[in-house]
């Protein structure tokens, strides 16, 4: 029976080969076509540029992220500076120093660590407030968090605001304030109008990967009774895909006072958390079927009810502001500032080893898009080689990777996105677990009808976009993501694959037959993977061609 299903699906291939032909140059052009029409926020950032003191401006994305401080009733422009432009010489003298707080959702005090440098502008009565958290300053080392070092804020009440009492002029001198010349040329209404997932890039001329982008939606891992999580993850999901809402990384919930009474940071331990290494400033994603951990409490058997994955669109593998790493975390040579400059190395040279140069640098090292693309291809190899459906809990398998040796898992790569994302703009689909899509569609169909919610997510139909886990575990999720890949770069096999699919279900065959298929296909795409993949970009190229979509 397997023996004549392969043969029969590798002679679907060969005829697929046969029929397709598709020149280079259409290949490219349909590749170039992208989904978002979005671009970054631009401004320009006065620059030194060494020579004989001479100056030159350069543009380049600089992204402030923008939101209101309901705490203290301000809008706040915030962004993270180049190292580069910040020095001594660039501050002013007048500027105030002071210890850097940030503030729980309740008023009081979450951290307190380091100091910032401010200066206060009365404009209609009501102070406008610009702050810079230095790396150093008059030779005085800062003691600031990694993820506060180097950042900008400029505090304006909600009420100058709405009166419209700032013009652009004015903007441009408060944020340039604590400088000594006008280092930031910024648009400021455009920065009221961009929303923050704007300052993502558009795509790049073809995918980086055949793979999809997974975030294991996991905050309620806590819970134990199966129903009880079930509700407050599905709660939790609709929620999330409001068109308002964003999933914010531990330090956008930081700034904007979002921490709850009960977390405590474990200062004893800071070296082994992210917000001692930085890694704080991110929302953890990982490219493929998703991590195997965090259904359950850390190192915690695996008992619960699975928790959703959101597969995001391969548009937000070309998010300007990414990291990437075939490991997690810990796995790393070294904790804190070491863990820090071990991810800004291997941004640039796909390995581990960090020379003394590195070591001084403060600035976020963000993975050019041309070097993705190897990245992703030698990722793509790895995982394949451990396996789209392996369900294996291990968490240190160790694996080599570019020639390097890794202690953790390769399943357990790390996507890390800058600050904050958007279910409703980049996600196609949620996995959610066995017997709850109808309602989760229910829960979604009643925002719909209630709170305003489209009935297309990001261009897709909510009844498509919760796609059912294929089994009650981890298992179940990873099949339902190899069965939507499938659907998207085969339908063909995808057909098959359904029909097999509603039979087990009909049958309550505990989906016997489509799972034996679905093993079938995860060796093929293992053994002939780039023919597979070539094929599917000719197959929407002519449907392109001929109208299709």
């Amino acid at each position: 029976m397997k023996i004549s299903r392969l043969f029969t699906f590798l002679l679907l291939i060969s005829f697929e080969l046969i029929f397709v032909q598709i020149d280079a140059h259409t290949l490219s052009t349909f590749l170039a076509k992208t989904e978002y029409s979005l671009l970054p926020y631009k401004c320009n950032l006065n620059r030194s540029s060494g020579k004989s003191g001479a100056e030159k401006t350069e543009e380049i994305a600089r992204f402030f992220t923008v939101y209101n401080d309901e705490l203290h009733k301000t809008v706040n422009f915030r962004s993270n500076i180049p190292e580069d432009i910040i020095s001594d010489t660039n501050f002013n003298t007048n500027l105030k120093k002071k210890r850097y707080t940030v503030y729980r959702k309740n008023g009081a005090v979450f951290y307190c660590k380091g100091f910032c440098l401010s200066s206060d502008t009365l404009i209609n009565g009501q102070t406008v407030t610009v702050k810079i958290v230095p790396q150093k300053w008059k030779n005085e080392i800062n003691d600031a968090l990694l993820s506060d070092c180097n950042e900008l804020t400029l505090s304006i009440p909600v009420e100058l605001i709405r009166n419209k009492s700032i013009s652009e002029n004015q903007f441009k001198q408060l944020i340039n304030k604590v400088f000594t010349r006008n280092i930031i040329e910024a648009d400021f209404n455009n920065m009221l109008l961009c929303p923050d997932h704007a300052r993502f890039n558009h795509s790049p001329d073809k995918p980086l990967t055949w793979l999809f982008p997974v975030h294991k939606i996991s905050s309620k891992k806590y819970i134990s009774n199966p129903d009880e999580k079930g509700r407050q993850d599905l709660e939790q999901c609709i929620e999330m895909l409001s068109s308002t809402s964003f999933l914010l990384s531990q330090n956008e919930r930081a700034k904007r006072h979002l921490t709850p009474d009960f977390l405590k940071i474990r200062w004893k331990d800071k070296e082994n958390l992210d917000l001692g290494s930085g890694r704080n400033v991110f929302v953890f994603i990982t490219v493929g079927p998703g991590i195997n951990y965090f259904d359950d409490p850390f190192r915690k058997p695996q008992k619960n009810l699975p928790s959703p994955r959101l597969i995001l669109s391969r548009n937000s593998l070309a998010f300007q502001q990414l990291q990437f790493f075939p490991d997690y975390s810990i796995g790393t040579y070294f904790p804190g500032k070491r863990r820090f400059d071990e991810f800004n190395v291997f941004q640039k040279t796909l390995k581990r080893k960090v020379s003394n140069t590195d070591i001084g640098n403060y600035s976020m090292v963000y993975m050019p898009v041309e070097l993705r693309s190897k990245y992703l291809k030698l990722l793509e190899q790895s995982i394949l080689s451990y396996g789209l459906l392996n369900n294996s809990p291990s968490l240190e398998k160790g694996f080599s990777f570019n020639g390097d040796w890794y202690t953790g898992n390769v399943i357990n790569n790390e996507m890390l996105i800058r600050d904050f994302l958007s279910f409703s703009l980049h996600s196609v689909a949620l996995i959610v677990p066995e017997g709850y899509k109808e309602a989760y569609c229910s829960a979604y169909q009643n925002k719909v009808l209630t709170s305003g919610y489209p009935e297309k997510i990001n261009g897709i139909d909510f009844r498509e976009y919760f796609v059912e886990s294929w089994g009650p575990n981890d298992l179940g999720m990873r099949k339902a993501y190899f069965a939507f890949l499938i659907n998207d770069i085969q339908p063909i096999w995808s057909k098959i694959l359904k029909k097999l699919y509603l039979k087990d279900i009909s049958k309550q065959n505990s989906y016997l037959e489509s799972s034996e298929m679905l093993y079938l296909f995860e060796k093929l795409f293992t053994d002939y993977n780039d023919i597979i993949i070539n094929n599917s970009y000719k197959r929407k190229i002519l449907l392109s061609r001929n109208g299709y979509e």
